[in-house]
């Protein structure tokens, strides 16, 4: 992927028409869940709910009177490992490392809803590690709807993030190339989306044909 493809993506999901950076980064400010309901406490099953609803699914949610029960129990199982992800970062995280919590995590939560807004919740709590998917997406890459789907769509995620950021450090060489993703984002978005939703909006737009 080069990082012209992301920046497109991000252009016409906001009605721009370019491939080129904007003149000033797009102001995103209460358009995108992914940005504004992101939570500082990842137990608070309220905002989960509230970030699924914005994501409009309140009807897969009426399959499972219980999902907040189940996501709760799930969140704290795995509250440790949580804590400790929640400070990584998709460029530079070894995604094999983690594995196990990843895969574990999502097959918790996946007991409760389905695989979409299982990658949702996980992306709300480690927004700046998991990118979401549909069924589009997956189908897309080809993968399948477990966790080892999702790990394995974690793992291809970070191989595209990786080559886009090689791109755009030969046409923006800058002194720390560790810094590459948060300069990227800062010509592209103001408040700054996290990279995972930049990637879903990515993916949406390849799903699509647009």
């Amino acid at each position: 992927m080069h990082y012209r493809d992301l920046v497109r993506a991000v252009n016409m999901n906001y009605g721009i028409s370019s491939k080129h950076f904007p003149k000033r980064p797009i102001n995103i400010k209460g358009t995108d869940p992914s940005y504004w309901r992101a939570m500082k406490n990842p137990l608070n099953l309220v905002s989960v709910n509230k970030f699924l609803r914005d994501w409009k699914m309140a009807r897969v949610l009426r399959h499972n009177s219980s999902w907040k029960h189940q996501v709760g129990n799930a969140i704290k199982t795995y509250k440790n490992h949580l804590y400790t992800l929640e400070r990584k970062s998709l460029l530079e995280t070894d995604v094999k490392k983690i594995r196990e919590p990843l895969m574990g995590l999502f097959d918790l939560v996946r007991k409760a809803v389905g695989p979409t807004s299982t990658s949702k919740i996980i992306h709300l709590h480690l927004p700046d590690l998991c990118v979401m998917w549909d069924r589009a997406i997956r189908e897309k890459y080809g993968y399948s709807d477990n966790c080892q789907g999702f790990y394995n769509f974690t793992l291809r995620m970070k191989e595209e993030l990786s080559e886009a950021m090689n791109t755009y450090l030969k046409d923006y060489p800058i002194e720390k190339s560790s810094n590459a993703v948060s300069h990227f984002i800062g010509r592209l978005t103001d408040p700054p989306l996290p990279i995972t939703r930049i990637l879903d909006i990515y993916n949406y737009h390849i799903v699509r044909d647009i």
